[in-house]
């Protein structure tokens, strides 16, 4: 068959370091692929060992009679697997020996897989024989769609139970409680903001379902009514709303940032629940919604206060109205007596005035000069700081040193744009560039290169052109997805997308299919070995899961900024990184639309290299910030898109940067013809975005400083990848 695929579906997406831990146990799992047209399923994990050693663990096991009543292909899955499983386990176990931390010795590593091999099989003896007990007649006559629905359930249902943290177990608790105290009191804001900032921390640690999060917008919403309410019934009465629990009386509602919720005044209280109201809606990449919420705040109460100036200047970056963020950036500075108010967002100040300013200086008052005196007095402070503190094992001062080499990592690129825009100096921009990165570095984990081009293997050895069985997949075309490289200027494909009326975006760099990918997986897997599993079914419903989920998130954006009177036929799902999910996006959605987006490799290595924000989806390390994890891992996307050109030729539309750039009205009625959808002329004409002014051959610059980095990439450094579309 493939002796060298054994399925490692459990595993190719988890790039956390706690996953990699559990590789050896994740690579044991359900090691299965679909290979048939019928949907069998057939064990790759050890094809081609003697059948006595496998009748004699069936013998062992007292299951004679009842293998003789079930298909070989069943038997072969069910019964002959645990063993088969050992087997492949050894040589996982060896193959991995070789990447594991050096502090262990070989005899303590040895052991210690052995303990998590023989803990796992025990588990799953138990659970054969628990299942064999359990099965009734009526259980047997389960089959088709009840049985695979219900052994979906019962995976899930373990799963979540097995995996949840202590502290997301507590939350829940908290936040079911919550839910109870404002079903009781639905007229109290204290109870509805509560239950909507719980709400908001679990959205914000990506737990939340999009039904939690709408239910947080809810919250808020009924919150701020109440506050407001009580705040015009105070005025009325002619009493201040300035007047903290305390007693105290703020001048302004910088001076409760700090404070808690309870302790601020009414003023405070109503700002803090829309600011984090705003920072909500953001977070699912609404942002007229935010900037609306936040400009309540400003009119209403504080035109000053800090934290919504920040905010709605971060939202209305995400816009492309860079004019009034740079206004809103320019009054925090103004006030830069208490920037340290802000705390960690500091930093985020820093990063979005520069691209203010990257754009156009005019866009902010004074030009750089305000920016450049804060910075400079910023740098001497928080290298102050840092000189005075010793080496210790204290969580907080390693937390606040963290927070400060955040801070120092933005001033360097503050400084890298400042010389490489304003000024030309490039040896001045490079110096402060190359700190930034070892910034960067130094608090983020260390690109895995081992890991990655494993795991990058493990793909390209699992989707192969027999992967695909005939007849499985939707029929659906809803979705177009956005892969590429990083930094690669997807927002403006996007936006050119949206610009037609049958086609919507639902929010640059949001990905539903990259947030269920786990989940996909897992189900794919789940639906391949159970009995009576029907694949073709389940592949159906996880795409319609992905398309309601999209529709979901269409209709969250169009009832927050009312932009579409009727569903589009057509949403963009753009998360560059699943370059690495094609197989699966295939597997689901066969006839659905993708779009790799394709650059000139060192404007697009340039780009990643001083980027200040660390890289989306894919993988939780840093590959930016020095050129031996760059080159590799750009190295490793140009090997899986050759790999997905070969196994499935024809099936990714390419699309050259320049091309679009260059022919925006030809590149725009191709894209268009190719969604088979109606063309629409005006929508060319709608000028270029700011983001448009990426800036190709800006790399020529600094050509020697990268020769190190050409060099590594050594014949990758061309990419004679052309559009595939037709452009007229």
């Amino acid at each position: 068959l493939y002796p060298r695929r054994r399925s490692l579906l459990l595993h190719l997406f988890r790039p956390t370091s706690q996953e990699r831990e559990r590789v050896s146990q994740l690579d044991a799992d359900l090691g299965v692929k679909i290979v048939s047209k019928n949907e069998s399923v057939v064990n790759m994990a050890s094809p081609s060992k003697p059948k006595s050693a496998t009748a004699a663990a069936a013998s062992a096991a007292g299951e004679e009679e009842e293998l003789k009543d079930v298909s070989f292909l069943r038997m072969f899955v069910v019964y002959f697997f645990l063993p088969m499983v050992l087997l492949a386990m050894m040589g996982v176990a060896i193959r991995w020996f070789e990447i594991q931390p050096s502090s262990l010795s070989s005899q303590e590593y040895l052991k210690t897989k052995q303990a998590q091999k023989e803990a796992f099989l025990q588990q799953a003896r138990e659970e054969l024989e628990e299942q064999r007990k359990t099965t009734t007649p009526e259980k047997k006559k389960r089959t088709g769609r009840q049985a695979e629905e219900a052994s979906r359930k019962k995976s899930q249902s373990r799963t979540a139970t097995t995996m949840m943290k202590p502290d997301l177990v507590q939350k829940e608790k908290q936040i079911a409680a919550a839910r109870n105290n404002y079903k009781n009191h639905p007229d109290n804001a204290l109870f509805a903001w509560q239950l909507a900032e719980l709400l908001l921390q679990k959205g914000m640690s990506a737990h939340a379902s999009g039904g939690e999060r709408m239910e947080a917008v809810k919250a808020y919403e009924s919150a701020i009514s109440l506050t407001k309410v009580d705040r015009q019934r105070l005025q009325k009465a002619g009493k201040p709303t300035n007047v903290r629990l305390d007693g105290g009386v703020s001048n302004s509602l910088n001076e409760e940032i700090i404070l808690d919720h309870a302790t601020k005044s009414m003023d405070g209280q109503l700002c803090a629940m829309q600011v984090s109201l705003g920072q909500l809606f953001h977070s699912l990449m609404s942002f007229e919604s935010a900037v609306e919420v936040y400009t309540q705040c400003l009119e209403e109460v504080d035109e000053n206060y800090m934290e919504a100036l920040f905010q709605r200047a971060s939202s209305l970056l995400k816009i492309g109205k860079l004019k009034q963020a740079g206004s809103d950036y320019s009054r925090i500075l103004m006030l830069h007596k208490n920037l340290s108010l802000l705390g960690g967002d500091l930093k985020l100040i820093y990063s979005g005035l520069t691209t203010v300013l990257r754009d156009n200086e005019e866009n902010v008052p004074g030009g750089w000069g305000p920016l450049l005196q804060v910075v400079r007095e910023m740098y001497a402070q928080v290298n102050e700081q840092l000189a005075s503190w010793t080496n210790s094992n204290d969580p907080q001062q390693t937390r606040s040193q963290i927070s400060l080499i955040e801070e120092l990592k933005e001033l360097h690129f503050v400084m890298f744009s400042y010389y490489d825009l304003k000024t030309k100096n490039t040896e001045e921009a490079w110096k402060h560039l190359k700190e930034a990165n070892r910034m960067k570095q130094s608090i983020s984990q260390p690109y895995d290169r081992a890991f990655m081009e494993q795991r990058s293997r493990n793909i390209r050895d699992i989707f192969v052109p027999t992967f695909w069985p005939k007849g499985i997949g939707s029929e659906l075309q809803t979705p177009i997805f956005i892969i590429g490289f990083d930094s690669y200027g997807s927002t403006l494909l996007e936006k050119i997308l949206n610009n037609h009326p049958s086609i919507s975006g639902i929010g640059s760099g949001y990905s539903v299919f990259g947030n269920q990918i786990n989940a996909i997986r897992d189900a794919i897997v789940e639906a391949s070995t159970t009995v009576g599993g029907n694949v073709r079914e389940v592949v159906n419903d996880l795409a319609q899961d992905v398309v309601t989920g999209m529709m979901d998130r269409w209709a969250f954006l169009h009832n927050t900024t009312e932009k579409c009177q009727e569903p589009p036929l057509r949403l963009v799902d753009t998360l560059l990184a699943n370059y690495n999910s094609v197989g699966f996006i295939h597997m689901l959605f066969p006839k659905a639309l993708i779009l790799h987006l394709v650059r000139n490799p060192m404007d697009v290595l340039f780009s990643s290299h001083h980027q200040q924000d660390y890289p989306r989806g894919g993988s939780s390390l840093d590959h930016t910030g020095d050129f031996e994890s760059l080159s590799h891992m750009y190295k490793l996307y140009r090997d899986m898109m050759d790999h997905w050109n070969k196994v499935l030729p024809g099936r990714i539309h390419h699309i050259r940067y320049e091309d679009m750039i260059q022919n925006m009205p030809g590149m725009t009625r191709a894209l268009v013809d190719v969604t088979g959808l109606e063309q629409d002329e005006t929508m060319w004409e709608s000028k270029k975005n700011s983001f448009d002014n990426d800036l190709t051959q800006a790399w020529t610059n600094y050509e020697s400083q990268l020769q190190p980095l050409m060099k590594l990439v050594g014949e990758q450094l061309h990419y004679e990848q052309k559009t595939t579309l037709p452009v007229s």
